[in-house]
């Protein structure tokens, strides 16, 4: 099945997983949807099940038991190829590779024009800073990105996310490292980067879980509450316990 002709939306249907046998799993009978255009929020205490559910998606690994479908069709029925097609993820860790700020945005797409780059880099909000290296985009990241700031890292990832154009969007927040300003801007890259695309995103800050459409709360791998936040912060519960104790 090629990418094009699924509908970009992602179910979890009772999707269990353990990261070893014996161990008590990590999710835990998990159910939700993410119609196309929707943006889903995953919220939770450390250790709830968020980044499971995309490593997951990502098929980092395989479910233990359920399915997880992209429109009706089980992502393990999908070529790895199809799966990559379809998502783009800008994760917390951001790796950059030991050659110019150029080539690591155009791993989102190798065939890029240097003119398309340019584009994906303004939307990110990460072109002045690249214009104003030494020799620009041609400036080499280092390894790990070392000669880059947070901030600036995660800016060339959006950048690789927007010029990958893929139709299912993940996003695990990593602003909660950077200074107002920078995040600011990213909020912004991300705003425009979610348009029109599904997305799930494992949510820290309050901006970003006030922004989504809905909510799925997780506490111990399993799914609490879902729902908008002006109805979960009415009820008693994990959601409000946990957005009184960050905020």
């Amino acid at each position: 099945i090629s990418a094009g002709e699924l509908e970009p939306a992602v179910t979890f249907d009772h999707v269990s997983f353990s990261y070893k046998a014996g161990l008590e799993d990590a999710v835990s009978e998990i159910s939700f949807k993410v119609d196309h255009g929707e943006t889903v929020a995953l919220v939770g205490h450390s250790g709830a099940g968020k980044t499971t559910c995309i490593n997951l998606l990502l098929r980092f690994w395989d479910v233990g038991n359920g399915s997880i479908r992209i429109g009706d069709t089980d992502i393990r029925d999908m070529s790895v190829e199809s799966l990559r097609d379809m998502t783009s993820a800008v994760l917390q860790e951001v790796y950059l590779f030991n050659t110019s700020i150029m080539e690591n945005i155009r791993i989102g797409k190798p065939d890029a024009t240097r003119e398309e780059v340019f584009q994906a880099a303004r939307a990110a909000y990460a072109h002045e800073f690249i214009a104003s290296l030494p020799e620009g985009y041609d400036t080499v990241a280092g390894e790990r990105g070392v000669q880059l700031s947070g901030g600036q890292r995660q800016r060339i990832s959006i950048a690789r996310a927007i010029i990958r154009n893929s139709p299912i969007l993940i996003l695990d927040e990593a602003v909660s490292s950077l200074d107002s300003e920078n995040e600011n801007d990213i909020q912004k890259a991300l705003q425009e980067l979610r348009k029109g695309r599904t997305t799930i995103v494992i949510a820290h800050r309050l901006s970003t879980i006030l922004s989504a459409d809905r909510l799925v709360v997780l506490d111990k791998g399993r799914v609490v509450q879902t729902g908008v936040h002006e109805v979960l912060i009415r009820q008693d519960g994990v959601y409000k316990n946990l957005v009184s104790s960050q905020y």
